[in-house]
């Protein structure tokens, strides 16, 4: 295994390769070229749900031997494990697949992978905005080969994955849709330009998909700069500033064991003055709102007899803030409070960008945590 230094180098390099694939081909490719380089891969497969979610079909396998379970094979999630997992939506290991085969002997898909020679597998559901899509496959020729740190690391680089997966798909259809469209109804000008519409739309949809994954790149290799707890959420705060309108942040901690949410950090520096709560009761705090839905709350409309929140930032002028949750294996720890003296910009904040910044500032504040 690499150490942290290496490895979150490498997460960003297999990252950062990532949005350059636009099919499910390259991107596969791109997986199986740089993810043994984290852990232990020598065969990569994946499965996508059919439309009506009743079947999981093989879209991709890659090894260096030969493959016994091609595209196109499908299996009835009414009949099979898989279900579970996606609704799981947390990876799952086969240590050995011989005995797994041997307890589960009508496994056709268990059989197929064993005769490829791979004795141990890693299953990690593809789960993008909030909607299973499908499943990676790992495999290794050794048995017990995946271990929890393993799991880590894919569970880290997930949702990346997912969301590139999911483009490549909508893509794959779009085109599938434009071809159809483009021989039955060549002659009719009308739906012709209608049908292109529709495609640029779609297209820059996913241009739009793509900034927000550079952005989220950049700040994610900024705040991994970073040591301590405040370096990280002072880096994170300028990489997205770069790219958004907004005036303050604060960073609050969830203490459990006393029921308060304490401020951990401030930004810009010469905020710490304006925003004096430093211990919040869970009872007055937003948090205690973003810890129950887990979701992020933009908060348009500041009501001092809310939160306490609101109450401090209407004392310093502003009129929307942001809440985005921090989650560790689900779990929400604190948030990062993102606000702005015009409530617009908190409008225009991108789910998609909420969502990845939960991501990387919860990754780079666990590793700071460890290093303080």
């Amino acid at each position: 295994m690499p150490n942290e230094k290496t490895k979150e180098s490498l997460i960003l390099e297999l990252l950062s390769s990532l949005h350059s694939g636009y099919d499910l081909m390259r991107i596969s490719r791109i997986l199986f070229e740089h993810l043994p380089r984290l852990l232990p891969v020598e065969r990569l497969g994946i499965a996508v749900l059919s439309e009506d979610n009743k079947f999981l079909i093989s879209k991709v396998n890659i090894s260096d031997r030969p493959i016994w379970l091609r595209e196109g094979f499908r299996v009835s999630l009414e009949k099979s494990s898989l279900k579970k997992l996606i609704d799981s939506r947390s990876a799952r290991v086969i240590s050995n697949l011989e005995d797994y085969l041997h307890e589960h002997p009508d496994s056709v898909s268990t059989r197929l992978v064993v005769n490829e020679g791979m004795r141990s597998n890693v299953s990690i559901p593809l789960i993008a905005n909030d909607k299973a899509i499908g499943i990676l496959f790992l495999a290794d020729s050794k048995s017990d080969t995946y271990s929890s740190e393993h799991i880590d690391i894919v569970s880290h680089i997930g949702q990346i994955i997912s969301l590139t997966v999911e483009k490549a798909l909508l893509l794959e259809r779009l085109q599938s849709q434009q071809q159809i469209l483009y021989e039955t109804l060549a002659e009719k000008e009308g739906l012709a330009d209608q049908l292109k519409r529709q495609v640029k739309v779609k297209t820059e949809q996913l241009d739009d998909e793509l900034d927000i994954n550079r952005l989220l790149l950049k700040i994610a290799r900024a705040i991994n700069e970073g040591f301590t707890l405040d370096q990280v959420f002072e880096r994170g705060c300028l990489a997205l500033k770069e790219a958004f309108n907004f005036d303050c942040a604060v960073l609050l901690l969830i203490n459990k064991s006393e029921a308060v949410a304490m401020q951990r950090g401030r930004f810009p520096p010469e905020f710490a003055g304006l925003f004096p709560l430093n211990q919040i009761s869970l009872k007055e705090s937003i948090v205690q709102e973003v810890y129950n839905s887990g979701q992020t709350i933009k908060i348009t409309d500041l009501k001092p007899t809310r939160f306490a929140e609101d109450r401090a930032f209407v004392k310093t002028g502003m009129t929307a803030y942001a809440a985005v949750p921090l989650l560790i294996q689900n779990h929400v720890v604190g948030c990062a409070l993102l606000a702005s003296k015009n409530r617009f910009n908190i409008d225009q904040f991108p789910q998609r960008l909420m969502e990845g910044l939960s991501i990387q500032l919860t990754v780079a504040l666990n590793h700071a945590n460890i290093f303080e």
